[in-house]
């Protein structure tokens, strides 16, 4: 090897040398050096103040405000169904009938029985020396008697309870709702504790949740909630219950009200629940404009239109889409909040 030779291959490991020693030293310069000359894409927003929402996350379950399991009164025969699972029914529209012929007979022979009494109650008053339509003039405790004899008495009652069965024959809505769980065929007999169906007025719901005892500060009454399905859509309420008990679990049961504005909500859905505290006077950025280097948070901005600057940041609350910054930026920096997974420090950009 030629003395020229020599003296290039000691150049470039003294070079080398200085080269790692200075990286080495400076981790932190890496990225920043790194300076891409090709043009970069990117979208960028101007950083401003703003209302900052910190959201509680629950999962909930859905609960009618009233609901009724129905059934008759009376033991018998299901001879007539006017309802189905699924269908909105009025107050007092009718839902099903029992085969009535027996009970309608029992009030026949009730309404027989009564006027046989009634005989029984006039010749008992001829006997005594009354005017049998002259009842005004008799003692309270004379016409007592006077019924029980003559079993007058018994039939109005009878009369009464035959007339009440008959009428429980058929089954009415108490109230307005979606009618549930027919099981029942016609035909069927049912007795007197066999459910019929179930009736679900689906105006309104409750959603309960629970929440840790640590996270109470950020439940209120009145304060809204926003109920989400895992079949989609959104649900807006509040809340008007709590419960003054912690369980065995650090949990309080938390109720809120919502209106099924759609009909889409049934009994017993399962959804997400979420609680928002408003923070004012914050500067918010999206979640994608934040990247981290050297583990840590940095978000790049555009200065002169078209060459990113790498920024330290830290950051304060957080939500499902947004940071809030408590250092590192200033309201009107322009941020880069697409195309910045790859962006070195002083890259050329081109803003979208």
């Amino acid at each position: 090897m030629n003395s020229f030779g020599l003296i290039k291959s000691l150049l470039i490991i003294v070079f080398l040398f200085y080269s790692c020693s200075h990286a080495k030293n400076n981790p932190n310069e890496i990225g920043k050096k790194q300076i891409l000359k090709e043009k970069n894409p990117v979208d960028t927003l101007v950083l401003r103040q703003g209302t900052f929402h910190r959201e509680l996350m629950s999962n909930g379950r859905l609960e009618a405000l009233q609901k009724a399991a129905l059934r008759f009164q009376v033991a018998g025969e299901l001879q007539d169904i006017r309802v189905a699972n699924g269908q909105f029914v009025k107050k007092g529209q009718l839902l099903a009938r029992l085969n009535d012929f027996s009970l309608k007979n029992e009030l026949s022979k009730a309404r027989n029985q009564l006027k046989q009494t009634e005989i029984n109650f006039k010749d008992i008053l001829i006997g005594q020396g009354y005017e049998p339509e002259d009842t005004a003039s008799l003692s309270n405790e004379f016409m007592r008697i006077a019924l029980v004899k003559s079993g007058l008495a018994n039939a109005r009652t009878d009369l009464r309870e035959a007339q009440h069965r008959l009428k429980a024959a058929s089954l009415y809505a108490p109230f307005s709702g979606v009618v549930a769980n027919i099981e029942k065929k016609e035909f069927n007999r049912l007795a007197v504790s066999d459910d019929f169906c179930t009736l679900i007025n689906n105006n309104h719901y409750h959603v309960k949740f629970s929440v840790l005892e640590s996270e109470l500060d950020e439940i209120a009454l009145q304060k809204p909630i926003i109920a989400t399905p895992l079949a989609g859509g959104e649900f807006r309420g509040t809340i008007d219950q709590i419960n003054p008990v912690v369980d065995e679990n650090g949990l309080v049961t938390v109720r809120g009200l919502v209106e099924n504005s759609n009909g889409k909500l049934l009994e017993g859905m399962n959804v997400k629940v979420l609680v928002r505290t408003k923070f004012h006077n914050q500067l918010i950025i999206p979640k994608s404009a934040l990247v981290l280097r050297q583990n840590k948070e940095v978000v790049f901005t555009v200065e002169r239109d078209s060459t990113a600057i790498w920024n330290y940041v830290k950051t304060g609350q957080e939500n499902s889409t947004s940071y809030t910054i408590t250092e590192g930026l200033q309201p009107g920096d322009t941020l880069i909040v697409s195309g910045n997974i790859n962006l070195a420090h002083e890259s050329s950009v081109v803003i979208q």
